[in-house]
């Protein structure tokens, strides 16, 4: 594998696989049972579970990215990988999908808690891994 695969693609494709998969996983263990925490219809639980477990993913892609010795521009890339593939979705979503007036509050809402939110909780889980080093040393 040549250094980019390394220090990008591999720490992008854990970032992905490890948010959404957990996503997945936990959507279908939660979906059977009766869950109290729902508006409007809308499963809460497995979200928050979601979001509390996305530092440790954030944290995984960022040490993988690290121990290659990804530059910190490219591991904050691949650790928020999973965002910025959520950002042009959205975005069709606004151009295409509305066949009535645009409610901006829940497309902000959905960009928020898809982008935003999630975002924000891997690179909480990373921050550690991706901090400026000394280039002599390779310490913080």
């Amino acid at each position: 594998m040549n250094s980019r695969t390394k220090q990008f693609w591999l720490p992008a494709a854990v970032s992905l696989a490890g948010s959404m998969g957990l996503l997945m996983v936990l959507q279908k263990i939660l979906a059977p049972m009766q869950m109290p925490w729902k508006h409007a219809g809308v499963p809460v639980l497995p979200y928050l579970l979601w979001l509390v477990t996305l530092p440790l993913t954030g944290a995984a892609a960022g040490s993988l990215s690290s121990r290659f010795n990804g530059n910190r521009a490219w591991s904050i890339t691949a650790v928020l990988f999973p965002s910025i593939l959520m950002t042009p979705i959205w975005l069709l979503i606004l151009l295409f999908g509305a066949h009535h007036p645009v409610q901006w509050e829940n497309f902000l809402f959905g960009v928020s808690f898809w982008i935003i939110v999630p975002g924000a909780a891997l690179l909480a889980g990373a921050w550690r891994f991706v901090a400026i080093r000394n280039p002599r040393n390779g310490e913080a």
